[in-house]
């Protein structure tokens, strides 16, 4: 494996075929979604510009396709991370049950389920259901001695105690969407 080296292709072949075995210390993914299959936009949005749903064959897949893509590049990943690796990754309530399920099946060891909270989300078009202000990060580990730099989090968390202090990452992120230009 190259270091400093950004890889495109797909990404279980390089994966299995350029990544040594158990030498990556973390990963962080944001697969897709798999929710293409209509051609929702918003132009003219005054918050951030024209916004346009994704909607690529890449991200097509039945469930079962959908599964099987995800068993086989997060036990590609399974593969490639050291004994004590952290995998990371993005998730809607669209695949995070897929998500979990494969992670627990590989015997990762799931330690927290981050909420990102949209600060900015975008408006609800549909007008159909709640409005979607969060996704989700999924961490979990491979083994018992995974790497957590407690303090470190809490040194750069923008939240701090009353009187000015430190305080402790949580498991919520207040984050803004980034948007247009």
């Amino acid at each position: 494996m190259k270091i400093n080296t950004i890889y495109i292709g797909d990404c279980i072949k390089i994966l299995n075929e350029k990544i040594d075995k158990e030498s990556i210390d973390l990963i962080f993914a944001d697969p897709p979604y798999n929710l293409s299959g209509n051609s929702l936009k918003w132009e003219g949005n005054k918050t951030g510009g024209d916004w346009y749903m994704v909607n690529e064959e890449w991200d097509k897949m039945t469930v079962s396709e959908y599964v099987q893509f995800s068993r086989k590049w997060i036990g590609a990943c399974h593969k490639v991370l050291k004994v004590n690796g952290s995998i990371y990754i993005s998730c809607t309530y669209h695949n995070l049950s897929e998500v979990m399920i494969i992670l627990k099946q590989l015997d990762f060891k799931v330690n927290n389920v981050i909420v990102w909270q949209k600060i900015n989300a975008m408006p609800n078009m549909t007008k159909r259901v709640f409005t979607h202000s969060t996704e989700f990060v999924v961490w979990a580990v491979k083994g018992k001695k995974w790497i957590f730099n407690y303090e470190e989090l809490k040194n750069i968390n923008p939240e701090k105690q009353k009187n000015g202090s430190a305080k402790q990452m949580r498991d919520v992120w207040l984050l803004p969407l980034v948007q247009g230009k």
